[in-house]
């Protein structure tokens, strides 16, 4: 029979590793944020290149915490009572920085293509900062979730307000880039990369959802 005292150090070891993951994610969110916001500098295709590569890299390292993760809920398997909660929570996170590397690699392909006017660079940077920002209170959820304060659903909370904020903004958004004078090709992309940002916040906001199912305030 397995003792608490067991599952809980096993519990601990899994927010440590979504923890970790969490921090990844947030910071290539930054580094996204970054390569919007070098967009207009002078040596922009350098720069933009050199954050893509960073992005590609926190890639791979997450690979091997994901690998690392289902190993051990697969070694685990039913001592864990939360484990299927888990396995979606790894998932979610993995779909998060795909869809990181997605905007990222739409943003250089935008850049290439001089696929940006001043309406489309405002308002993807808006919704980069709400979507980082989002990103940035999942992060320090998990923390408080691994330091056991009682801060985890003021974080929550400000998960959900934030998703909802970046909703409306996405929509609006969209609302200014079918009016732009883009070309199409360059329409569709940017459309594409506020769509990945809208999805992103949407997986953050799922997350916290799988935890206050985990752990309720009066736990």
């Amino acid at each position: 029979m397995v003792t608490k005292s067991r599952q809980d150090d096993i519990e601990n070891i899994l927010i440590q590793i979504t923890h970790e993951y969490a921090l990844k994610i947030n910071h290539c969110m930054r580094i996204y944020s970054s390569m919007i916001s070098s967009i207009t500098s002078e040596d922009s295709p350098r720069v933009i290149e050199k954050e893509f590569a960073e992005i590609l890299k926190i890639d791979e390292e997450c690979k091997g915490l994901k690998r690392d993760a289902e190993q051990r809920l697969m070694s685990y398997g039913a001592l864990l009572i939360q484990r299927a909660e888990y396995i979606r929570i790894i998932a979610l996170l993995d779909k998060i920085l795909d869809k990181i590397e997605g905007a990222a690699y739409r943003t250089l392909t935008l850049h290439k293509l001089k696929g940006f006017d001043d309406i489309c660079i405002a308002g993807l940077s808006r919704m980069t900062e709400k979507v980082h920002t989002g990103t940035e209170v999942l992060k320090e959820g998990f923390r408080a979730l691994m330091l056991q304060v009682t801060a985890l659903h003021e974080k929550l909370d400000e998960i959900e307000q934030y998703e909802k904020v970046v909703d409306e903004m996405y929509r609006g958004f969209d609302v200014e880039i079918l009016q732009s004078k883009l070309k199409l090709p360059q329409m569709i992309l940017v459309r594409e990369v506020a769509e990945i940002l809208e999805e992103i916040a949407d997986h953050t906001e799922e997350i916290s959802n799988i935890l206050r199912i985990l752990y309720p305030r009066m736990r």
